[in-house]
């Protein structure tokens, strides 16, 4: 005969094929008990990864609010007449004028000095992406791309790439 392992309880084995195919009193409860335990389980862990999708979705809805207001203050920036040819890595300064009138310089307030009846707005570099990003905030600029070259770095010396870049050279 054989011998069947078959769990009545948490504590309780049955190693008897007989006993196995048998019901007693007391198996439909435990049984009963056991799928409503076990559609606690399952409906706390889908909630819980819900929770997180959640999260996500709002961090997300974060970004692209940030990346969209990003993106509508550089179309405002680069619409500011300009008398030169913006290059990418340059610093230049924000004025306006007492008509309102908006306008870019290579000078810098402290350059102007006391001369200037224009007023200062700020001052910005012109990113290679053609973002701007606000003078005061270039050290938390140059951090950021710091680490994202950094994680660029370790993904370039991961072997997996390194075989996609392969087979790309192998098919030109």
């Amino acid at each position: 005969m054989n011998q069947v392992t078959v769990p009545l309880t948490k504590d309780e084995l049955i190693l008897n094929s007989y006993r196995a195919c048998r019901a007693e009193a007391g198996d439909i409860e435990r049984l009963i008990e056991t799928l409503k335990t076990s559609e606690t389980h399952v409906k706390n862990t889908a909630l819980n990864k819900l929770q997180v999708i959640g999260e996500q979705i709002k961090f997300l809805q974060k970004q692209a609010h940030e990346i969209l207001s990003n993106a509508t203050k550089d179309s405002d920036l680069h619409k500011v007449p300009c008398n030169f040819v913006k290059v990418p890595g340059n610093i230049y300064h924000l004025y306006e004028r007492p008509t309102g009138d908006r306008f870019w310089s290579m000078i810098s307030s402290e350059e102007f000095g006391e001369n200037n009846k224009n007023n200062y707005l700020g001052s910005y570099r012109l990113e290679v992406d053609r973002s701007w990003t606000p003078v005061d905030k270039l050290q938390e600029y140059s951090e950021s791309r710091q680490f994202a070259e950094s994680l660029f770095e370790k993904v370039q010396n991961v072997p997996a790439i390194k075989l996609i870049e392969k087979d790309d050279e192998l098919e030109s």
